[in-house]
């Protein structure tokens, strides 16, 4: 059984649109170490500073060297979910604008080893108004539709031949919630024999600016990586560049060609679905539209 610790965060899309985003990364406990260290060499060859915590995708379209370092995050990204362990070298780039003009394409980092990390991202259209059929307030609603998420995906992902244990939740703060976290609200329910809550499982849901230098940056990565989906999916304006090394998972995401293709490279390493609230009934309906696509929930 393998030790994960889970890092939440949130995206509420575009201002003009009241949606809520869950994006929840599995992170084994034994590759944590690694992975910091890999984002901290994409920083050295930016020159990004380890305690700079504006790294966030949020205004990144818009400013390219950001788009730069994030684009190379997000090729990291792209890595820590191939579950083959044939070809998967992924070699990562800083291309400026003068690079490509001169055809330089030099790698500054290859990466060559299987991590087992897993990404499942959860979009609520209504940004949980029509929960108001149950008397909860609006953080027990978030908490609720979390488990979800962390539930389904983690039955998904895993199995008895794979299993897992909850060693702890990284939350980006609970201020803007106006309550803490609560632990038995988020892990209720049956889990899977694969599956187990860790008994000293806590949850480390400090704000950005109190976290240590590591764990500030491993947030801010999966705020990058929420924040891209979101706009690849929603066809953001000028996101392609920064977005581009998701593209191959998003188009077999689209196709089908993930969860049921055991040769996929990312073979069930990722899950995107949508909750909705139908004739008062809590349903996931197929995100892309697929009736192929196996369902979060199914």
């Amino acid at each position: 059984m393998t030790d994960y610790e889970i890092w939440h965060d949130e995206n509420k899309g575009k201002s003009s649109v009241n949606e809520y985003w869950h994006g929840i990364l599995f992170v084994p406990l034994n590759k944590k170490k690694d992975i910091i260290e890999l984002l901290k060499k994409i920083r050295d060859e930016h020159k990004c500073s380890y305690d700079n915590n504006n790294l966030k995708f949020s205004g990144c379209l818009k400013k390219s060297q950001r788009g730069r370092i994030i684009a190379n995050n997000l090729s990291l990204f792209s890595h820590l979910l191939i579950t083959k362990q044939t070809g998967i070298s992924t070699k990562i780039y800083n291309r400026s604008g003068r690079d490509s003009f001169r055809k330089k394409f030099s790698h500054f980092l290859e990466i060559n080893d299987l991590f087992g990390c897993k990404f499942a991202l959860l979009q609520i259209p209504d940004n949980h108004k029509n929960f108001d059929k149950y008397p909860m307030t609006y953080p027990e609603r978030v908490e609720t539709t979390f488990r979800f998420v962390f539930m389904g995906s983690m039955h998904l992902f895993f199995s008895a031949a794979n299993p897992i244990n909850i060693k702890e939740f990284c939350f980006d703060g609970h201020e803007h919630h106006g309550n803490g976290i609560s632990l038995n609200r988020i892990t209720k329910g049956e889990l899977r024999d694969y599956c187990n809550i860790d008994k000293t499982c806590y949850i480390d849901d400090r704000q950005l600016h109190d976290r240590d230098i590591n764990s500030a940056i491993m947030m801010l990565f999966v705020d990058n990586i929420i924040g891209a989906w979101v706009a690849k999916i929603q066809n953001w304006e000028n996101s392609e560049k920064v977005s581009y090394p998701i593209n191959g998972i998003y188009e077999r995401l689209r196709d089908n060609g993930i969860i049921r293709n055991k040769n996929s490279r990312w073979y069930n390493s990722i899950s995107v679905s949508k909750l909705e609230i139908i004739d008062g009934e809590i349903k996931f309906p197929n995100f892309f539209q697929n009736c192929l696509q196996q369902s979060l929930f199914s």
